[in-house]
């Protein structure tokens, strides 16, 4: 590890614990259109809104943003920029 990168750990560490905080935020909070879909509504409506619209669209954006910081460490190293 490059010594400079040592003093990062503390970022690293902030950043994925927002992750951890945000991903169940997105699963577990929001509206719809018949309103709140976890206290108002069946549980057959709270399933379907949780397993096909907000877990698909969590994971994808997982998904998207880690590739797109692939992708940009990946140019950054083509192109040697640090």
């Amino acid at each position: 590890m490059h010594a400079g990168r040592q003093r990062d750990w503390p970022l690293y560490v902030l950043l994925l614990a927002a992750l951890f905080l945000v991903v169940p935020l997105a699963l577990f909070t929001g509206r719809t259109s018949g309103g709140p879909a976890f206290g108002f509504g069946s549980p057959e409506l709270a399933r379907a809104i949780f397993l096909e619209i907000r877990l698909p669209r969590v994971l994808l954006g997982l998904l998207v943003g880690g590739t797109l910081g692939v992708c940009g460490a990946a140019l950054q190293g083509l192109l040697r920029n640090p």
